[in-house]
This record gives structure tokens, C-alpha cells and sequence, in this order.
């Protein structure tokens, strides 16, 4: 008995290496009638999504006296299913999410080449993308199942996992699937680099600074300048973000305003990995800030097209790091006083320096005369 693999699309021989998969079994029959078993081993990694018809031809004595090729033979016909999966927060419906205690993620997964009518199970986990290894909740690996019955042999399913991801601040997650056909593993779907099988949980911190010499004392000026340097974490490479920063009171907790409106700065940038930093630079008047303190606070938003999803946000009224001083401007020293210029056609002052003079001149004359006549006397 000889068995050949067809490609029920192509209609061909389906081949590994360049060559026909085929088997076969020799068999001595103890009746007219029975069975005989034909194994088939080879590599079928590029079957996926796949269906393949076995063709089956029985010789007696090197000549063909029996043949099984019917295409359309679902008793023949082996089906080989695929799955793909997209992993979204279910609230922002983005690959990114907070990390907040009760999150719910969405899988939708899209298969291909299923038997309508039958039962199948879908199972995911919850993959660590820095560790490999299954997210854990107190000990216990993260997943979700559903069965379902699809009607036509290609569709999709959602999957949904509900969790605390509050300790997820700067990770990553990816969504690992299973399916099973009458408790046999059918089709996987675990790529632990696959974007759309991933969700982010990104983490940003900030570090305020006088934007003049780096400290984090700024002059209450008419044009104080912060800097802020905003550190992030867990972003997907190549996508595009946008910081916004607000400056707050400290004391009162309420933004600062400029004409009504808060005072705010801005930065977008493109992440060229999943951690680094930007800068957002704040030039503001001061002047009536003198001895209070400023806290910066920042939002995160991913820019997909015209649409900006807030995904992780830095607001601490307590954080050190967040917090400038804003400090009084330093005093002038006081320049002392000119006398005033002599007017022209002012004849007062003159007459009385001119008197001075006299006088000196005058007694000058009387010591000088005086002291020739007791000289002449002496002699």
C-alpha cells in the first residue's frame, strides 16, 4: 500500500525537501477483508491554514489493483488549521493599557481551515515578554478559554482576559494561544515578538530643573524657564507619542494660569526603543511666584493617526523629583547719590565759593604779616 499527500487547492503532491511526502506498508492479509495502517512522518510547519487529501494506491506483485483519489473525500482529507491573534486593551481598543486592578484584555483571534459544525477550544496565556515565562496573580498563571462551534471554516473568536495588572507599570505582555480539536492540539499561535499579540504597559517618570544652570531653584522671573526631563518605559519602537506637561501649585494643588488658562508644554518624538527620554521645556512668568513651589506634571499619549490615546500619565503632588522652587530675584546694590550739576545762570553757589575764597585769602594775609613782624622783632 502506497500513500501520497495531496494539497487539496493545488491539487498537487504536497513536498518536503523537494520531494513527494509519501509512505508505504507491506501486508500479508489473513482475510479477503481488513485493514492495514499507512503512517505518514514528516515536517508539516508549512501546512498551516492548509487541507491535504491522502491518496492512497494498493499493488499486488509490483501492478495497481486498487486506488483511493477522491478529492472531495472528507474521509481522506486532513485539515490543517491556522490561527493569528491582536491583542487590544479593551478600553482604549490599543495595544497599550494602565496598569490598574482590574483590566480587561481582549484577543481576537482570526482562524482559517476549521470544520464547521465541530467543537473546538481556545485557550490563552499571558506571556511575560521580558521573562518568557507565564504572567502570574498570586501564584497562578493569567490565562482564559472559550469553545465554540464555527460555521464556516474560516472566522474569528474573541478571547478575554480579566486581571490586576496594578504591578505592571513599564512591562510587557503577549497573549499566547492554543487550540484544540477533541482534546488534540490543532493550531498555535506563540510568538513572543509578535506586535499584534502584544500589550504594553508603559511607565514615565520626570525630573524638573531651572532650565539655566540645572538646580531645582528658579528665579521668579518675567521669563522663568523649567526643563523637564521625561523618562519612559515599556513603548512599542517606531511609534509615535506626544508629552504633555502642566505645571502645578504646590501649596494648593490647582494648575498655574496664564490668561485664564493652565500653563502647559509640549514634546512629541518617535520612541527608537522601548526605553529612553525627552525633553519638554516650559518658559512662563514667574514674577509672582517668588518662595512658592512648582510641581510638573506630564501625560503620555500614543498617536494612532489623528486619534491620541492618553497611556500613562506622572502626577505627585510629594514627588521631590517633580518639584521646583521658585526663588526671589536678587536685590541691585544701591548706587549712591550724585550732587546735583551746577545750573547755568545759578550766580548763588559762585558767590558763595567765591566768598570762601576770600575769606581763606584774608586770613591767610593776616598769619603771613604776623608772622614777619615777630620774626623782624626776634632779629
Amino acid at each position: 500500500m502506497t500513500g501520497t499527500l495531496i494539497d487539496k487547492e493545488t491539487k498537487k503532491p504536497v513536498e518536503a525537501d523537494g520531494k513527494p511526502v509519501t509512505a508505504k506498508a507491506s501486508f500479508k492479509p489473513k482475510e479477503s477483508a481488513g485493514t492495514v495502517d499507512v503512517t505518514f512522518t514528516f515536517d508539516a510547519s508549512s501546512l498551516k491554514g492548509k487541507t491535504v487529501v491522502v491518496f492512497e494506491s494498493l499493488a499486488y506483485k509490483d501492478k495497481e489493483v486498487a486506488v483511493h483519489t477522491d478529492i472531495a473525500d472528507e474521509g481522506q482529507t486532513i485539515y490543517f488549521p491556522e490561527i493569528k491573534t491582536t491583542a487590544t486593551d479593551a478600553a482604549s481598543g490599543t495595544h497599550y493599557a494602565k496598569p490598574e486592578k482590574e483590566l480587561t484584555l481582549t484577543d481576537l483571534v482570526e482562524y482559517k481551515n476549521l470544520i464547521p459544525g465541530k467543537e473546538y477550544k481556545l485557550t490563552g496565556t499571558l506571556m511575560d515578554a521580558e521573562t518568557e515565562k507565564p504572567f502570574d496573580v498570586d501564584g497562578k498563571a493569567v490565562t482564559a478559554e472559550t469553545s465554540f462551534t464555527p460555521e464556516e471554516a474560516n472566522g474569528s473568536v474573541e478571547l478575554s482576559f480579566t486581571f490586576d495588572a496594578s504591578a505592571l507599570s513599564g512591562k510587557t505582555l503577549v497573549a499566547f494561544e492554543t487550540m484544540t480539536f477533541e482534546d488534540h492540539e490543532v493550531a498555535v499561535h506563540a510568538d513572543i515578538k509578535d506586535a499584534n499579540q502584544t500589550i504594553y504597559f508603559p511607565e514615565i517618570k520626570t525630573t524638573a530643573k531651572d532650565g539655566s544652570d540645572g538646580d531645582q531653584d528658579v528665579s521668579a522671573s518675567k521669563e522663568a524657564t523649567i526643563v523637564d526631563t521625561v523618562t519612559y518605559h515599556g513603548l512599542m519602537p517606531g511609534s509615535e507619542y506626544k508629552v504633555i506637561g502642566t505645571l502645578m501649585n504646590k501649596e494648593t494643588g490647582e494648575a498655574l494660569l496664564k490668561d485664564g488658562k493652565p500653563v502647559t508644554a509640549q514634546a512629541e518624538f518617535k520612541a527608537e526603543k522601548a526605553g529612553g527620554s525627552v525633553e519638554v521645556t516650559f518658559t512662563f512668568d514667574a514674577s509672582a511666584l517668588a518662595g512658592q513651589d512648582v510641581v510638573v506634571f506630564e501625560k503620555l499619549y500614543y498617536t494612532d493617526g489623528k486619534t491620541e490615546h492618553e497611556i500613562a500619565s506622572h502626577e505627585d503632588l510629594k514627588d521631590e523629583g517633580q518639584t521646583v522652587h521658585m526663588t526671589e530675584l536678587p536685590k541691585e546694590p544701591e548706587t549712591p547719590p550724585v550732587a546735583p550739576p551746577v545750573k547755568t545762570g545759578d550766580e548763588t553757589p559762585l558767590l558763595l565759593y567765591a566768598g570762601i575764597a576770600i575769606a581763606a585769602l584774608a586770613g591767610a594775609s593776616v598769619l603771613g604779616i604776623v608772622y614777619f613782624k615777630r620774626k623782624k622783632k626776634h632779629q
